[in-house]
């Protein structure tokens, strides 16, 4: 495992563990009055796809979490500080049915409202790093929202990028963008430009994005070393996937 050698390894057996009553509570430690959310991963392409999935989120601007390298026993995995500290969440996340299906019916009825536009604006972004990561699997949990109602919501973070298949070889892909939290199809782009002026902007932001550099920047910052085949399925993939959103859009 790439993280294994890494002089930022952090060893978190003197966190104490927080049953904590929301999502995967068994992963959550404390430490001086602060909480810690523990993500072990198995494979290497799930670990560079969550690193490089937050260092996109930030790329696009996107609130997200900052990853540790930590270790507890003989597991490896990445550690991130709680989001959800001194800020608002929507709709009592704690409950996770009535947060759940309030939410999911907000998505799909805000294609009927656009006047928050800043909400739009991180949809948007959200659906062009969706595409940049090969992710299908983001859903509910992938989100935290603050706010109190639809017109002043807004992301809080944006997490979970393990599933980004990017960095995957046998990959299928997931060009469309239907899922629970998206409407939007990657064949309609020159549509939803014409209605929405300003995703253009971010567009281009998708176009130029490098995923070489980031690639670099992880290794630097974590001082880790990707295995080179990794890096040719991300650097393939990205040739692939502007190579197709930019033939949509003629």
């Amino acid at each position: 495992m790439i993280l294994e050698n890494s002089p930022k390894i952090i060893r978190i057996d003197s966190y104490q563990k927080v049953n904590d009553n929301r999502v995967n509570k068994n992963n959550w430690y404390k430490k001086a009055g602060n909480m810690y959310y523990f993500k072990t991963l198995e494979h290497d392409e799930q670990i560079v796809s969550e690193l490089l999935g937050s260092y996109l989120a930030k790329y696009f601007r996107l609130p997200t979490i900052t990853y540790q390298i930590a270790q507890k026993g003989n597991d490896y995995g990445l550690l991130s500080a709680d989001l959800r500290k001194n800020q608002q969440l929507f709709n009592n996340y704690h409950i996770w049915d009535n947060y759940y299906t309030n939410l999911k019916e907000f998505l799909i009825n805000i294609h009927k409202d656009f006047s928050n536009k800043l909400l739009l604006q991180q949809f948007f972004s959200v659906a062009l790093l969706n595409i940049i990561m090969n992710e299908d699997d983001f859903n509910i949990q992938s989100f935290l929202f603050t706010g109190h109602d639809k017109q002043d919501l807004s992301l809080m973070g944006v997490l979970d990028f393990g599933a980004g298949s990017i960095t995957m070889a046998d990959k299928n892909y997931y060009f469309p963008l239907a899922n629970d939290l998206f409407i939007i199809d990657i064949t309609e782009l020159s549509a939803i430009i014409n209605r929405f002026p300003s995703f253009e902007d971010l567009l281009t932001k998708f176009l130029n994005v490098n995923i070489s550099y980031f690639l670099n920047l992880i290794e630097n910052d974590y001082e880790i070393s990707i295995p080179e085949f990794i890096k040719n399925n991300c650097l393939d993939y990205e040739k692939n996937i502007k190579k197709y959103v930019k033939h949509k859009l003629m």
